[in-house]
């Protein structure tokens, strides 16, 4: 049984840490723990995930897992369909976003790889920088974020209050938004600049 190691495959230089591998009854399974409370049917983020760990387990033991799986927080498992080939083809498909990313990175080109949807950004933090997030930023999205431009703006040292004429989400362009207490102004922002907040 292994638990939260860390396995690598050197050649490709994938590291992953597999919450849980073990071997019942001559089935090798590869669990992936998530802790949401609406599971569901695993996600293709969640599948590439673990077939990403079944390519570890096979650089680990040498065999590939006969079973992936999703458990939730109530112990309810989903399984994951995959085959060898599949794992080695998720594998490639992350050394060509590697790829992508430092020639993108090299080239000062790296919003270009952005793919602005709901989940993928939600928890991303990179997004209060991320100009296609804001561009693609609708209320649906329910992010609590907005950027604009500040209106007025007053400091007590600690604490800041701020009106904000929103530019983005687009859907609420125009918009005015008060906040208040945000926590480690010590000066007041100035009228004019640009703001982003996300997690409001």
């Amino acid at each position: 049984m292994l638990t939260d190691d860390r396995l690598e495959d050197r050649a490709s230089g994938l590291v992953g840490y597999p919450d849980l591998v073990r071997e019942e009854s001559g089935l090798l399974t590869v669990v992936d723990f998530k802790t949401g409370l609406a599971q569901g049917e695993p996600t293709e983020g969640q599948r590439r995930q673990l077939l990403l760990y079944a390519v570890l387990v096979q650089r680990w033991c040498g065999r590939w897992p006969d079973r992936l799986e999703v458990e939730d927080l109530t112990g309810d498992r989903w399984p994951v369909d995959y085959t060898p080939l599949a794992a080695e083809v998720a594998l490639r498909e992350a050394e060509d976003a590697v790829t992508s990313l430092n020639s993108a990175i090299e080239q000062g080109a790296v919003a270009t790889l952005a793919c602005p949807e709901p989940e993928t950004c939600r928890w991303c933090p990179y997004r209060t920088r991320c100009g296609p997030y804001w561009d693609a930023l609708k209320l649906e999205w329910e992010h609590r974020s907005v950027r604009g431009t500040i209106v007025t703006a007053v400091s007590d040292g600690e604490l800041a209050n701020v009106a904000v004429r929103i530019e983005s989400p687009r859907d609420a362009m125009g918009e005015v938004v008060r906040i208040g207490g945000l926590r480690g102004v010590e000066t007041a922002p100035d009228e004019g600049a640009v703001m982003s907040l996300v997690d409001l």
